[in-house]
C-alpha cells in the first residue's frame, strides 16, 4: 500500500511535530495536545470531503466524508504514536540531550 500525497505529508509531519512534543513536554500535556489536534483534523477533514463529495454523491456524502476522514485520521494517529515511542526511546538513550537541546533553544 502506498500513501498518497495527503497521507505522506500528514505522517511526516506528524511523526516530527509528536517526537518534538513528546521530547519537549511532559507526557500528559503532550497527550492533550496530540488528542485536541487529532481530533481537530478529524473534524476538519471531514467537513472538507463531505463537502467535495456533495457534488458528485449527494446522498452518500456523509458517509464518504467519514471514511476518508477515518483513513486519514488512523495515519495521524499511527505517526503521533510512533512519534511518542520514538521520543520516549531518544530520551531512554541520552538523556543529556533533551537537556542540551533545551540550552540551545531556550526552552
Amino acid at each position: 500500500m502506498k500513501f498518497d500525497l495527503v497521507e505522506k505529508r500528514t505522517f511526516y509531519s506528524v511523526l516530527i511535530i509528536s517526537f518534538l512534543v513528546f521530547l519537549f513536554l511532559p507526557l500528559e500535556l503532550g497527550m492533550k495536545i496530540f488528542l485536541f489536534s487529532l481530533a481537530t483534523y478529524f473534524f476538519v477533514l471531514f467537513f472538507l470531503c463531505s463537502y467535495w463529495a456533495g457534488e458528485w454523491h449527494p446522498e452518500r456524502k456523509f458517509i464518504i466524508g467519514f471514511l476518508v476522514s477515518f483513513l486519514h485520521t488512523f495515519v495521524f494517529l499511527f505517526s503521533g504514536i510512533f512519534g511518542l515511542i520514538l521520543a520516549i526511546f531518544i530520551s531512554k538513550i541520552s538523556p543529556y540531550l533533551i537537556e542540551y537541546l533545551k540550552g540551545v533553544f531556550k526552552f
